[in-house]
């Protein structure tokens, strides 16, 4: 089978290569432009690609081919035959820099570029396919064995980045240690350097995002303290805005917690080896610092970036260079009175403004570190230079509440709302306005679950379809039994999710509720019931009438002849007087019980006092019992109640 492109044209583009690739300074990355082409830092330029100076990437057309002909992107045999092509080409000698250069920057073209004017005619995705293409990369990247790569701190660079780009990140660090091991730069750069490719890898690279050469990566930004190159708009967002908000949704995982100790590592060791490093790298490292639960030093990197006075606003050129496309596009307009409109039009969509992220880090490092007045004193100064940022007051209601300072986090709700008023809809601003108004020890929980109720009935009908769903007992209880339940769910799940400070007290009264439930349905399914029978036994009702002013069995006895009530501890002790040799009630009671309810063994009963200590801390404090058993000691419970069918009256 024929090959596309043959070996002819392979040859052809490594002498290209060998004409036009520079010779002086860095080696281009493999997603290079061809001589004299700008590319815009951290941009996919691949539809213009090559087309400067007149000297166009030979291989740009065979990509677009390639891409566009699904027999040849979509056959495997093609796949496998070029490969091998290519392999074979780069075999004859894998340290020449010309046939590795042609075939890497062929192959990052084919698994990375985005051509839309040729994709919306397709019928199938590129995805699949440009994927296979990426693996292949990574295939040709390795050819080059770390032992035979040259000693040439210029190449290892190029190499490095050729790793970055295939994602073979261990490669990378491999050629790290490599060129450190036998000195190919000095070793200040090496460690900023590694510092920055570990910190990146681990929690700055979006895998949503198109790829990339990170050629960006391999140099140490000037020193200066603006946002003058991609390099430092990247980091400050990486660090200050993206690795925190994955921090907060869930713990390091052990390989990317080992990336982070790396880049730690490595940027102290840059640090004491550099005075000059800029304030980015500060940043960083606190963001290191974070994700290792190191809430001292944090802070400290924290405040040096804010004591360096960084101008932290930057200009997104991705957007600008869209911007400069549809200006582009509509070329019988003044050009620059055009710019000019559109700039004004979506200013706010490519300025970045870096020191509220800073703000809130900060603050959050220093209230996580058991310091909330040094995180109270940043929200007022970021609420002092930012007054209108929603941001500021949205978190420091959030540590204000945790410390239960409710009416504070009123003050700082109310000006959230004040600046976008359709916050104040949302389920969590609702209750903490509501607890806001009283103070602490005063908190009406059940005011608040019913406002919940009122103001929010789709998340009653969420907790009342997924008890339906998950528990089939539930469907059988009885209404009032099941407001109770879905008051329990409301308080120790859903309110307790959104006001996090008051679980403790939320999870209390969510198991009073619980016990509620259960109170109702042993009321109502059992002591009930035998007040029924008892009616309709002359005899026994007037054993009952009898024992009315007994000082024992009273209480029972008023129930079933007065149609009194019974709480949950008062029908515990009547189960357990329920034996014979007690007297007539309670051992006609506990035969009936024991006939009809084959659920209610002695042992289950004996569980009863547990689901009763929430309703009664005092009376129970000698029970071992963490209130977050409670919910499932009721269900237990109902499950055994329910078990059979509807007891006998007679």
């Amino acid at each position: 089978m024929s090959v596309y492109p043959g070996r002819k044209e392979v040859q052809e583009w490594v002498e290209w290569v060998r004409k036009y690739l520079p010779s002086d300074g860095d080696i281009p990355s493999i997603d290079w432009c061809g001589p004299e082409a700008k590319t815009e830092p951290g941009t996919n330029t691949a539809p213009e690609c090559g087309e400067a100076a007149g000297n166009e990437l030979p291989w740009v057309g065979a990509s677009q081919d390639i891409l566009d002909e699904e027999a040849l992107a979509g056959s495997a045999s093609q796949r496998e035959n070029m490969l091998a092509l290519f392999a074979e080409v780069m075999s004859a000698d894998v340290r020449e820099l010309a046939p590795r250069f042609a075939a890497l920057h062929f192959y990052y073209n084919l698994g990375s570029a985005d051509w839309p004017e040729y994709s919306i005619y397709k019928e199938y995705e590129y995805g699949s396919t440009q994927a296979g293409f990426r693996r292949d990369l990574r295939v040709l990247v390795g050819m080059l064995q770390l032992e035979e790569c040259p000693h040439d701190w210029r190449r290892l660079k190029w190499e490095i980045s050729n790793s970055l780009a295939a994602e073979d990140w261990d490669r990378a660090h491999q050629l790290y240690s490599f060129a450190e091991a036998f000195n190919a730069a000095e070793a200040k750069d090496i460690w900023a350097l590694r510092g920055q490719v570990s910190f990146f890898v681990a929690l700055g690279r979006d895998k949503e995002k198109r790829r990339e050469t990170y050629d960006w990566l391999l140099s140490v930004n000037p020193p200066g303290n603006g946002l003058g190159s991609y390099f430092v708009s990247r980091a400050y967002w990486s660090a200050l805005v993206e690795a925190p908000a994955k921090l907060r949704e869930g713990t390091l995982d052990d390989k990317t917690r080992g990336l982070v100790l790396d880049a730690r590592s490595n940027l102290e060791k840059a640090f004491q080896s550099r005075a000059d490093l800029g304030p980015v790298y500060h940043a960083m490292l606190g963001t290191c610092y974070l994700a290792l639960g190191d809430y001292v030093q944090a802070p400290r990197e924290y405040n040096k970036v804010l004591s360096l006075e960084v101008r932290f606003k930057h200009v997104d050129f991705d957007v600008l260079l869209r911007l400069l496309r549809k200006v582009k596009a509509r070329v019988g307009d003044d050009v620059v009175d055009l710019l000019k409109r559109i700039s004004e039009e979506h200013a706010e969509s490519f300025i970045d403004d870096f020191k509220p992220p800073l703000f809130r880090v900060l603050a959050d490092s220093c209230a996580r570190g058991g310091k909330p007045s040094e995180a109270e004193a940043v929200y007022g100064e970021w609420a002092q230079e930012y007054p209108n940022d929603p941001r500021v007051y949205k978190d420091l209601a959030g540590l204000l509440a945790q410390q239960q300072r409710f009416r504070e986090a009123t003050e700082a709700l109310r000006k959230l709302v004040d600046l976008q008023p359709e916050t104040e809809q949302e389920p969590a601003y609702r209750v903490a306005l509501a607890l806001g108004s009283i103070a602490p020890d005063q908190i009406d929980i059940e005011r608040v679950t019913r406002e919940i109720f009122e103001n929010k009935p789709e998340v009653t009908k969420l907790l009342d379809l997924l008890f339906r769903d998950l528990w089939p007992t539930y469907g059988r209880l009885g209404n009032e039994a099941r407001e109770a339940l879905l008051y329990a769910a409301c308080l120790t799940y859903y309110l307790a999710s959104i006001q996090p400070a008051l679980a403790p007290q939320l999870a209390q009264t969510g198991g009073e509720k619980h016990a509620k439930a259960v109170e109702i349905e042993l009321r109502e399914r059992v002591f009930v019931w035998f007040r029924k029978v008892v009616s309709r036994d002359s005899t026994l009702k007037a054993v009952a009438v009898h024992l009315c002013e007994d000082k024992t069995a009273g209480p029972f006895a008023r129930f079933l002849v007065r149609n009194g009530r019974l709480t949950l501890g008062q029908m515990h002790f009547i189960l357990t007087q329920a034996v014979p040799g007690n007297g007539e009630l309670f051992a006609r009671f506990g035969k009936w019980v024991s006939e009809n309810f084959l659920g209610l063994t002695r042992n289950k009963l004996d569980g009863l006092p547990k689901i009763c200590r929430p309703r009664n801390l005092e009376a129970h404090k000698q029970l071992r019992l963490e209130v977050k058993d409670v919910p499932r000691l009721c269900r237990e419970f109902l499950d055994a109640l329910l078990a059979g069918p509807p007891p006998s009256q007679m």
